[in-house]
């Protein structure tokens, strides 16, 4: 019995269960990004952020487009500093109006697959059959990732890969400014962005990104989203994401 026994405990101690590596691939054609620019301490934003917490359970999140939400800080100033938003979110947003020629920028704002967007009856957009190109993430364990991209369109230009951490389920109790009394509820906020050039290999464009998933974020669940760019411009040229395990 003894024998028996420590035979059996030596078989479970030797087996070991590897986890399969989790990736995130984009089909060929467009997948595009929706960022909505917003502030808890503006009082016209929560309408946005509803109508973007509505895509959660949406049949087509991840495979036809990819939804995130930065908070910007110059509304700061009001009475209530937003704990998500940063600099870097304000900066973005700047240079898309650059890019677009205008010195203007607003909350709430929406961009549309590096497009303002301004559709007054927002609907999701219909599927795009524009095809350029395929974007991989692979998640390697702790918060790094190994990313491919095989655009359709051969050329020299060179790429830009930016890997967000996104938090769902956030309750907020705001006692301050515009938005005083109001408990607002927010899905797909940024909470660490990160970026990395990538490097040619024939077709495909790679590069290993790290992306910290750890947040003081009270969430329900977290998610990433990753999309590539031109190294010139801000606009997105594919995007991808999905939730990630509730280990995180």
């Amino acid at each position: 019995m003894r024998n028996l026994l420590a035979l059996c405990l030596g078989v479970g101690l030797s087996t070991t269960v590897i986890a399969k590596p989790i990736t995130f691939k984009s089909e060929v054609t467009l997948t595009p990004l929706i960022e909505l620019y917003s502030s808890q301490g503006c009082s016209s934003c929560p309408p946005a952020e509803r109508w973007l917490s509505s895509l959660k359970n949406h049949k087509r999140l991840w495979k036809d487009f990819v939804p995130v939400e930065f908070h910007v800080a110059y509304w700061n100033y009001l009475g209530w500093t937003d704990s998500f938003s940063q600099k870097q979110f304000e900066k973005r947003q700047r240079a898309y109006s650059a890019e677009w020629g205008s010195s203007r920028i607003y909350t709430p704002g929406f961009v549309l697959a590096g497009n303002e967007w301004r559709d007054r009856f927002r609907t999701i957009p219909k599927k795009s059959m524009a095809k350029v190109g395929v974007l991989e993430a692979t998640h390697q364990g702790g918060g790094k990732f190994n990313i491919s991209f095989s655009p359709t369109t051969v050329g020299n230009d060179k790429f830009i890969v930016y890997a967000a951490l996104l938090g769902n389920g956030i309750k907020t109790d705001v006692t301050k400014g515009e938005n005083a009394g109001e408990t607002l509820r927010h899905e797909f906020v940024v909470l660490n962005l990160s970026k990395a050039q990538t490097t040619r290999k024939g077709a495909r464009h790679t590069t290993t990104i790290r992306l910290p998933l750890k947040s003081k974020a009270k969430t329900s669940s977290k998610s990433v989203a990753f999309w590539v760019t031109k190294s010139n411009r801000i606009a997105p040229l594919q995007a991808v994401g999905g939730h990630l395990s509730s280990t995180y």
